[in-house]
């Protein structure tokens, strides 16, 4: 397997990841069966060779960890709190919202034709 598509393999991999963490969190969140939840979250888990979370998590702060121990490797953690909207809780300290969004690149933008427009905070 050449490394063009292994590295597509991985990105396909990634992404999946970060749909299952927000199907488990909106599961979580909205009262589901915990079985349901530990279901997809034991997906991920098993992946690493992870044991089961099926009676070793309690509450839903717990749960919401999971993405935390998963994504702090793989460079999408900061995306992840931008998201959630938990930036300041996690960093300890209020982050000016500028640092949220990033730039578009400029031949994004003029190839686009005026479809695209930078970012307001750039």
């Amino acid at each position: 397997m050449n490394l063009k598509i292994k590295l597509g393999l991985v990105m396909m991999l990634l992404l999946s990841t970060g749909a299952i963490f927000m199907y488990t969190e909106t599961l979580n969140e909205t009262s589901s069966p915990a079985s349901t939840v530990f279901q997809w979250l034991d997906t991920i888990r098993s992946r690493v060779g992870l044991t089961s979370l099926k009676g070793t998590v309690s509450s839903q702060a717990e749960v919401s960890q999971e993405p935390r121990v998963e994504l702090v490797l793989e460079n999408h953690r900061w995306f992840d709190l931008v998201r959630t909207v938990t930036v300041d809780a996690t960093m300890g300290q209020t982050i000016d919202s500028n640092y949220y969004v990033f730039s578009i690149p400029s031949s994004e933008v003029l190839a686009s034709g005026g479809v695209i427009t930078q970012n307001r905070r750039y």
